[in-house]
C-alpha cells in the first residue's frame, strides 16, 4: 500500500505485488473474471453483507453495498472493460465511510505467468474543512480505505487459490 501525493485530495494504491498479495498462479483473465461481476462484491469482501445493482456492468450502473452492521454505500460504475481488465467506480453516497468525492479503479495486469491486481482510490476526508472532527480527518480516511483495500485483496487471493 502506497500513499501517492496528488494536487487534489488523497490517493491510495494497493497492489498484489507484495508476497502475501501476489496472484502468480492466476492468469490475468482468471483474475478479471473475479472482479467482472460488480454485483457479487458480497462474495468477495468480508465487510459486505449483501449488495444489489441495476444496470449490470455498464457505465452508469448503480450498486448498493450493505456493510455488515454499519450502513450502506451507493456506488456508480463509471467504466468497465474486459479487454483492459479494469473497472472504475465512484461513491455517490459513502454511507458510514469517512470519505467524500471518492473514486476508484481496479485493474488486473499480467506479471510473469500470473497477474497482479491493483486497486487505486482517490478521495477527500469526510470533512474537508480546515478543522475536521477527529473521526473525519485524513489519517482516519486513509486507514479506513487502506483496510478495505487490504481485506478485499486478501479475500480475492483466497478465492482465486481455491
Amino acid at each position: 500500500l502506497r500513499f501517492l501525493p496528488g494536487a487534489v485530495g488523497l490517493r491510495l494504491l494497493s497492489t498484489g505485488t507484495n508476497p502475501d498479495r501476489r496472484h502468480d498462479g492466476a492468469a490475468p483473465v482468471d483474475n478479471s473474471m473475479h472482479i467482472k461481476q460488480t454485483i457479487q462484491i458480497s462474495r468477495r469482501h468480508p465487510y459486505v453483507e449483501s449488495s444489489e445493482a441495476t444496470g449490470g456492468n455498464q457505465a452508469g450502473a448503480v450498486r448498493a453495498v450493505h456493510l455488515t452492521g454499519s450502513g450502506t454505500i451507493i456506488e456508480e460504475l463509471t467504466a468497465h472493460s474486459m479487454e483492459k481488465r479494469s473497472l472504475s467506480y465512484e461513491m455517490k453516497n459513502p454511507g458510514p465511510l469517512p470519505v467524500s468525492d471518492y473514486s476508484s479503479s481496479i485493474t488486473v495486469n499480467a506479471k510473469g505467468n500470473g497477474s497482479v491486481v491493483e486497486w487505486r482510490g482517490q478521495f477527500y476526508c469526510g470533512d474537508p474543512n480546515n478543522d475536521p472532527a477527529p473521526e473525519c480527518n485524513d489519517d482516519v480516511a486513509i486507514e479506513v480505505v487502506s483496510d478495505i483495500y487490504q481485506e478485499g485483496l486478501s479475500e480475492l487471493k483466497k478465492q482465486i487459490e481455491k
